[in-house]
């Protein structure tokens, strides 16, 4: 999943999810269904989305013989498979489907739900919690819960310890609640999905579809599981390829220029070679563009820039493409050279997604001290110009992420960036576990304060075992 920044976008799709009532119980059988809040990301992903970039997609004939297909149909294609190599944005273009999905389901009595696949949040994905999360939205628009719902609530609470939710009850749960409304589903990044859980979470969709024929689900990924999605749900599938189009290459650029933090370093013959270059050279791929025309701004004259866009050339991969800002970032010497690998370490490697706070308050970790000094704490606004633009912050759900899936990928094939990172890992959690703050933690005020940071740090500690 790929990170630019976009302009803000709002729509119906955040009010029709927030904008509901519940009591109590009706709370409490929401926790229940799923702990996963879906909403969060793709809060997130809107707030960074350039406004009428993609819409190409919304246009093609594909897109709207899915979405108006009609019930009952043989030729009618419930599934649309939207596929694209990494990078090209197709996070994006879910984002902005899943907007105009929620605009129109509003409008038809229709109900609209969604879900970002994450490979750095695998452990917490897991089949039962995602479709949780799904059956969760639909219901929180139908206004009253369900009285199925509620019984098997009611009955799982009996159970020993209390039991979530169980597959083959949320399957039925869904199939009820999507039949009595014309319901869409959005699912991003499905090859993100671990992939234990992928087929069975297929045949899933498939058996909801056989009880709600008028259920659409839109799904985008990578080209390689293309086969396994015909296969799964054989005879329903529409496929379409992501490509960027040129236009959005260039809107992209025009919005990222138009923020430029050194406008004295920027002259109009400049900005006609960015807007002519760029887009000749990596217009396929969204995420190269979003690399360069970031490596170019942080220039600080117009002559250094220039010659940053001469060193582009033709056929740059990713791979080529995180090697020179990985470079960037250790050329920057002393304490921002290391303290930009630190995190671009504990973010790719943390068994889940970090909060802000604890990644600032890991890096603020000096391996020896006694104590924890919370002065050594960094800011975030440091810690995203130490990294050269890799990481961002999810505003949505207030974490820390790779700028792409990509690049964990790409970190993880090249450990020789971080030669001892798990040990690193274990000696922080060590030596934050033995500071006084910690083994006096009720006079503490500040350092935990509305974060999960304790639990954070039992988690990181299987690094050590």
């Amino acid at each position: 999943m790929s990170q630019y920044h976009y302009n803000n976008n709002t729509n119906s799709f955040n009010k029709v999810l927030n904008n509901y009532t519940i009591t109590d119980h009706q709370s409490r059988i929401m926790t229940w269904l799923s702990p996963l809040e879906p909403r969060l990301r793709h809060q997130g992903v809107q707030e960074n989305r350039v406004e009428n970039v993609g819409e190409w997609l919304l246009q093609t004939p594909v897109f709207r013989n899915w979405y108006t297909g009609s019930e009952g149909d043989e030729t009618d294609n419930s599934v649309l498979f939207c596929y694209g190599d990494p990078g090209v944005g197709k996070t994006y273009i879910s984002s902005l489907v899943i907007d105009r999905l929620g605009d129109q389901a509003r409008e038809q009595n229709a109900i609209a739900a969604c879900f970002y696949f994450d490979f750095a949040a695998q452990k917490e994905q897991s089949l039962n919690s995602m479709l949780g999360a799904l059956l969760k939205q639909v219901v929180s628009e139908l206004g009253e819960t369900p009285e199925d719902i509620v019984r098997v609530y009611e009955e799982q609470k009996k159970v020993i310890g209390g039991r979530g939710p169980q597959l083959g009850d949320i399957v039925k749960m869904l199939q009820a609640t999507s039949s009595s409304q014309r319901t869409f589903i959005c699912i991003d990044a499905l090859d993100e999905c671990a992939a234990g859980y992928r087929f069975r979470l297929l045949d899933s969709l498939k058996a909801i579809l056989q009880k709600s024929t008028g259920t659409r689900i839109f799904v985008t990924g990578r080209p390689h599981i293309r086969g396994e999605i015909e296969e799964r749900l054989a005879g329903g599938v529409a496929i379409l390829s992501i490509i960027p189009r040129k236009n959005d290459i260039i809107e992209y650029i025009r919005m990222r220029l138009s923020e430029d933090m050194t406008p004295e370093a920027m002259d109009s013959s400049l900005e006609a070679e960015i807007l002519r270059k760029i887009p000749e050279k990596v217009s396929e791929i969204f995420l190269l563009v979003s690399l360069n025309i970031e490596a170019i701004l942080r220039e600080t004259t117009v002559h250094r820039r220039r010659q940053k866009l001469s060193e582009m050339t033709d056929g740059l991969g990713l791979g080529d493409a995180y090697n020179a800002t990985l470079g960037r970032v250790k050329a920057q010497g002393g304490e921002r050279a290391r303290l930009g690998m630190a995190a671009l370490m504990w973010v790719s490697h943390s068994e889940r997604p970090l909060h802000v706070d604890e990644l600032c308050h890991a890096l603020a970790v000096e391996i020896g001290s006694k104590s924890l000094n919370i002065k050594n704490v960094p800011s975030v606004r440091t810690l995203l110009g130490c990294c050269q633009a890799l990481i961002f912050v999810d505003k949505g759900a207030s974490t820390v992420r790779l700028i792409h899936f990509t690049l964990q990928e790409f970190l993880r094939t090249h450990p020789d960036h971080f030669l001892n990172a798990h040990s690193t890992i274990a000696e922080t959690c060590l030596n934050y576990l033995n500071s006084p703050q910690v083994m006096a933690l009720s006079g503490i005020l500040g350092l935990h304060k509305n974060t999960g940071i304790r639990a954070f740090w039992r988690l990181q500690w299987a690094h050590i075992r």
